[in-house]
């Protein structure tokens, strides 16, 4: 059976960076597809395709058991670091893990991708200053509206960095910040002639002039990135107390029966804060929503009180007011409109409250009524409890007429209308009370269902006649 593997990291969902330091001897990028290989040669196996961008729309897998690696963050292209260049200076080795999720290693050829210096705040390249305004960026070096690099346009009088040149194109790589105050690169090909060459200067130098003008436009957005910052610690400490709270609680939670908290909820909610840790910017919703499961891994450890009820409270406070606070910080220390920014934490906050209503739902389906003990506690019988009627109501839509008409372009439309109809049904109503029996106090706990299903004909017949 093939196998296709698929990496796309730091999704718009979740975004996870390669680290970048001093174990990289420099950074490489490519906008076409190469082959990273086993040995530094040619004639070595291929182990991985790899491209320099996020996994296109219209991807369709390659024939061969080879996977293919979209290296990406979630603001789109991103250089890949390689930690030794062969005596030859053609291949490059990279080896790059997120733990739990990925792992893959080899060498490319160097040849077929562009070099993007060190990365570091004291690299000093060629600096070149665009000179005309919205200046598009391509992954080559042509003009091709389907190639373009999607980046905020390149301003008149922003500074790049020269890493490449062919013809009369020059590859730059760009930096700037977007509205929410977030620090972002682009690389990509523009015309030479709209580039004037001036004095270079260090990575770090072009980063506080951009730094310099985003604070120019808003101070606020500085309360934005500050925000990030602040939480993406609290997931980290989050995710190190959930990763405690697992092992602490294992044994007590299977004790109790509670599996789904134990192996699956708990151990899941570690590896989501885990990678929020790496976030490097997502839509405030992102934030909030791991903030809800930060909120449901401090209060974790109420559960196993003797009485466990008394955990909502401070649940609903740390999901809701943390995740209004977050998002009002975010949203309105970001720029926009007040009005847009309103109904965006709005909408927001009504996902976080429907995820802690569900969340907290889920948790008191396990607390006794009686002792508020946490458990799963077992069934012990089912107690029917007879059949009901109810009555409904159906529609459909039946085909009535069509007419065709020509609009301005001189296209014929034709529009096919239909007939609504509508119809009393019957339903049985089925009821039922599932019992249990607590592992605290041994006290009954029922639980009252219904299931509904239409009549047999017999069964209508029966109603029909007022026999049922």
């Amino acid at each position: 059976m093939k196998k296709y593997l698929f990496f796309l990291m730091l999704s718009c969902l979740l975004a996870v960076s390669c680290a970048k330091d001093d174990k990289y001897e420099g950074y490489y990028i490519t906008y076409d597809e190469v082959e990273v290989r086993e040995q530094p040669s040619e004639d070595a196996p291929a182990v991985l395709k790899l491209i320099c961008i996020n996994r296109p729309g219209s991807y369709k897998k390659a024939e061969g058991d080879v996977p293919c690696a979209f290296v990406a963050d979630n603001n789109g292209p991103s250089p890949i670091g390689v930690k030794q260049i062969d005596e030859s200076g053609k291949w490059g080795y990279i080896d790059e893990s997120i733990p739990l999720i990925l792992h893959w290693k080899g060498w490319i050829p160097l040849d077929k991708m562009i070099p993007c210096g060190t990365q570091e705040d004291d690299e000093v390249v060629p600096v070149y200053e665009v000179r005309e305004d919205d200046l598009e960026m391509y992954r080559h070096p042509e003009e091709n509206s389907k190639d373009k690099v999607r980046a905020y346009n390149i301003k008149k009088g922003d500074k790049v960095q020269l890493r490449a040149s062919k013809g009369g194109w020059s590859f730059v790589s760009w930096m700037f910040c977007s509205d929410s105050g977030e620090e972002l690169e682009k690389f990509g090909w523009v015309p030479t002639k709209s580039l004037a060459q001036v004095e270079a200067v260090s990575r770090g130098k072009i980063k506080e002039e951009v730094y310099g003008k985003m604070l120019e436009k808003t101070q606020d957005k500085r309360v934005g990135i500050s925000t990030i910052t602040i939480l993406r610690k609290i997931f980290l400490g989050a995710c190190i107390l959930s990763l405690l709270f697992t092992l602490v609680f294992l044994i007590p939670g299977i004790r109790r029966k509670l599996w789904l908290a134990s192996l699956v909820w708990m151990p899941g909610f570690t590896i989501f804060l885990f990678m929020g840790y790496y976030l490097t910017g997502a839509p405030a919703l992102v934030y909030a929503l791991l903030i809800v499961l930060a909120a449901y891994t401090l209060t974790y450890p109420l559960r196993y009180r003797r009485r466990a009820s008394g955990y909502s409270l401070p649940f609903w406070i740390l999901s809701v007011g943390g995740s209004l606070v977050a998002l009002v910080f975010l949203k309105f220390f970001s720029g926009g409109h007040l009005i847009g920014n309103i109904l965006a934490v709005a909408f927001d906050m009504v996902v976080v409250v429907l995820l802690t209503s569900w969340i907290t739902a889920k948790v008191e389906h396990y607390i006794c009524p009686h002792c508020d003990f946490y458990a799963g506690h077992p069934r012990i019988r089912v107690d029917d409890g007879g059949e009901t009627v109810a009555h409904g109501t159906e529609s459909w839509d039946e085909f009535d007429h069509s007419s065709t008409r020509t609009n301005w372009l001189g296209e014929r439309i034709k529009t096919n209308y239909y007939k609504r109809h509508y119809e009393t049904v019957v339903y049985i109503v089925h009821h039922y009370t599932i019992v249990r029996k607590c592992l605290g106090c041994g006290e009954e706990i029922l639980e009252h269902k219904t299931s509904t299903r239409k009549p047999t004909a017999s069964e209508r017949a029966r109603i029909e006649n007022g026999t049922f």
